[in-house]
């Protein structure tokens, strides 16, 4: 059973008609309509997801992004990054580990990272510091909460285009550098879907 969970009610309802359409070994998806920058927000959404029976794990991809030279990144267009990217991360992995470790159970946190968490990118400023922090979110909460058999890990795939946010980083055909160029991945390709997927359901997985 599969739960995801956006601000519009539309765009959910399709993702839920295309990722349904697809499955292959039986399941449900079912969508909340909750905006992961609000913690009140998030621990409405997380009762009624426990009501149905308590989540075995998080996936923390809710982004937000723009290209912008730092001197010009207003403090509004700084939380508007920071609310979505890492609030929201801060807020669903702490709502989820309260209730495994009250209820004792075990569960599973992967969050996306980018390579800017050890690079840095230029223009892409908030994100890089939002990033960063899940980074050492991470790490803090995998070694204090390992002892209640929760795991708590990251992956930073580098560029996957996808539609509407490469449109955001890479406006230009000149613009298709750095956080959106292959050139300096090893196989010198962008990645493919599959691949971070089977990546996810691996750290997923109780193997």
């Amino acid at each position: 059973a599969v739960y995801i969970c956006g601000r519009r009610e539309g765009v959910l309802q399709e993702a839920v008609k295309d990722i349904g359409a697809q499955a292959r070994n039986g399941g449900t998806i079912a969508y909340q309509i909750c905006d992961v920058r609000s913690a009140e927000a998030i621990e409405a959404m997380m009762d009624k997801i426990w009501a149905d029976g308590p989540l075995t794990g998080l996936i923390n991809n809710a982004a937000a992004n723009f290209i912008s030279p730092s001197l010009d990144i207003s403090p509004r267009g700084f939380e508007a990054v920071r609310s979505t990217v890492m609030d929201g991360a801060l807020f669903s992995t702490l709502a989820c580990g309260r209730r495994w470790i009250a209820q004792g159970l075990t569960g599973s946190v992967v969050s996306m990272l980018v390579t800017w968490v050890w690079t840095g990118s230029a223009y892409v400023l908030p994100s890089v510091m939002s990033k960063t922090a899940i980074h050492a979110m991470t790490m803090s909460l995998a070694v204090e909460w390992g002892k209640h058999n929760i795991r708590v890990n990251a992956v930073a795939p580098g560029p996957f285009p996808t539609e509407t946010a490469w449109e955001k980083l890479a406006p230009t055909p000149k613009a298709n550098v750095g956080a959106a160029s292959s050139d300096e991945v090893p196989m010198q390709r962008f990645g493919r879907m599959h691949e971070l997927c089977n990546l996810v359901t691996f750290l997923q997985a109780d193997g």
